[in-house]
């Protein structure tokens, strides 16, 4: 009968193994926790200008006052509804398109220059969005 050595037969994680394992979960938690709110401010925003779009508001100032009403109950302070987001009346005059547009910079470590940069639209105009995709594609 062939027997294996002590060596062969044991399994398991070596604390090496363990270690990197430690390693990766923690980076990976770290960068999750700094990704995290540049995406929930981006969703909320989506958010905003949908909910603000079917109040079918009457003027463009009164849909800017609701925008700053919503983001403030959401706690978004870095926006302001006067000058970060454009009101257009529709073609059909019946409502109003909201849209916006900006960039968010990430810095994955304090001790050097890598940073991830994220640049954000939105709009309530699904046409432009087809457009935009299409334009991407291509």
């Amino acid at each position: 009968m062939h027997t294996r050595s002590s060596i062969q037969q044991q399994r398991g994680f070596s604390f090496l193994k363990l270690i990197i394992i430690c390693a990766l979960l923690i980076f990976g938690s770290v960068f999750v926790m700094k990704l995290f709110p540049v995406l929930n401010e981006y969703w909320t925003l989506q958010r905003a200008i949908k909910a603000t779009r079917d109040l079918n508001h009457k003027t463009p100032s009164a849909v800017r006052d609701s925008l700053g009403k919503f983001l403030y109950i959401n706690e978004i302070r870095t926006f302001d509804p006067a000058k970060d987001f454009v009101v257009e009346q529709t073609k059909s005059g019946d409502g109003y398109e909201i849209s916006f547009a900006y960039s968010r910079e990430i810095k994955l470590m304090e001790w050097n220059n890598a940073r991830l940069v994220f640049d954000f639209t939105g709009t309530t105009d699904t046409a432009a969005e087809a457009k935009k995709l299409i334009e991407k594609l291509k």
